[in-house]
């Protein structure tokens, strides 16, 4: 039996009416039907063997008469022998053109899904393209990648939610990865890289890396150290001239090594720019330790030290920043020149104890606000409110209120 598909079937994918020239294809519609009527041919899908013409199999009842056939050894009639094997013979080719037809169904279902999946992948893909995140003005990506980076929240506080200002996995640097739009973004954003977040054990902790060439499998050891400082001036760089916000973590103990020297004279010599320092660690550097001119801090105008432990007591920080007003200290008291305690006028303590505070109170002659944080369990011994003659303050102001936990504190 000939196969032959016709029919909407072999009009092209998105052909309409309009689309076809009617004289030749009612031509070409008649010779088909007058062969189709020569040939007496059904038409047949060449993809699952469904014809219109075929008709199923009649399936006889199960009559009282065939059950006790069935549930016994008599002989049927001539009759009944005659129709069984009539039934027989046309149910065997019935059986035959099921399963191929169940075969082709099969490979067609097969080849459905296979192309859904494709079809779905294909979708998926352009509507990636249509993202509407591709088509973000220069403006709404650039407040989104400063949210992102943290731009907008308290500089204390963004320092001590991210790792360090070194690693390219974090923002800025990560933005600049996902495509040549938004690096440009992040080129055209100097205030992106205005924090700069610096930690000793991550420079430090490895001194070589391993990297694999592509395309040889080798590997090869790159030092880390002059990685750092690239990374470093390229960060500096992008900031343009703005100021900056600077957190040194545990960065004292290199000031004598050549990685030390180099680092800090990259660093420092940005010092023009800076209007918050944030030390930290073990033996953190002190910009006092090094020489400075008069004219190295002129913006700054926020000092803060997070848990530092000196390598002496007797540490005192003594540089000339002319418009610094804010001291903020976490732990153990940390001092400074007589002359910058005279320029404080904004104070934070947290984690040291009531007489700590109330000494360093006594250095602050013009302080006008002071915020207490969480203090020493031993400091709840000093009823609050209560201040020794050897702790008087100096000024005029009077002490209002002293919480004991996370408040301000107006003198």
């Amino acid at each position: 039996m000939m196969n032959i598909c016709v029919g909407p079937t072999s009009m092209p994918r998105g052909a309409n009416d309009l689309d076809l020239q009617l004289p030749s294809f009612t031509i070409a519609n008649n010779r088909l039907h007058r062969f189709l009527k020569m040939t007496d041919l059904p038409l047949r899908c060449p993809k699952c063997g469904y014809s219109s013409g075929d008709t199923l199999i009649a399936i006889p009842h199960h009559t009282p008469r065939i059950e006790r056939l069935l549930q016994s050894n008599e002989r049927p009639t001539d009759d009944e022998e005659h129709r069984f094997q009539t039934f027989v013979i046309e149910a065997k080719s019935e059986i035959r053109c099921l399963k191929d037809r169940i075969k082709k169904t099969r490979d067609l279902l097969f080849h459905l899904q296979a192309t859904l999946e494709k079809t779905r992948q294909a979708a998926k893909e352009h509507k990636e393209m249509l993202n509407p995140a591709r088509q973000l003005p220069f403006d709404v990506l650039q407040g989104i990648f400063l949210h992102g980076a943290g731009m907008y929240t308290d500089a204390g506080f963004h320092f001590g939610s991210t790792s360090h200002s070194l690693d390219l996995t974090s923002p800025p640097w990560v933005y600049g990865r996902v495509c040549q739009s938004w690096k440009e973004v992040t080129l055209k954003t100097p205030l992106l890289w205005t924090r700069i977040k610096v930690v000793r054990k991550h420079i430090t902790m490895h001194r070589k890396y391993t990297v694999s060439v592509p395309m040889t499998g080798r590997s090869t050891n790159f030092s880390r150290t002059p990685l750092s400082l690239s990374l470093l001036s390229l960060y500096l760089r992008r900031s343009g001239g703005l100021p900056l916000s600077v957190y040194l973590d545990g960065m004292g103990g290199d000031t004598t090594t050549d990685f030390g020297l180099a680092f800090f004279s990259l660093l420092f010599s940005h010092s023009s720019r800076w209007v918050s320092l944030f030390l930290a660690g073990v033996r953190p550097i002190s910009p006092s330790s090094l020489n400075f001119s008069d004219d190295s801090f002129p913006l700054l105008n926020h000092i803060h030290f997070q848990e530092t432990i000196w390598s002496a007591s007797t540490t005192l920080i003594d540089i000339m920043a002319p418009i610094l007003r804010s001291w903020t200290t976490v732990g153990p008291v940390s001092h400074l020149s007589p002359h910058l305690y005279s320029q404080i006028t904004e104070c934070s303590v947290s984690r040291v104890s009531l007489r700590e505070t109330l000494k360093t109170i006594q250095q602050l002659p013009n302080l006008c606000r002071l915020t207490v944080g969480e203090m020493k369990k031993e400091a709840l011994a000093l009823p609050v409110g209560v201040v020794d003659d050897e702790m008087t303050l100096t000024h005029n102001h009077s002490l209002i209120q002293f919480p004991v936990q996370h408040s301000q504190v107006y003198l």
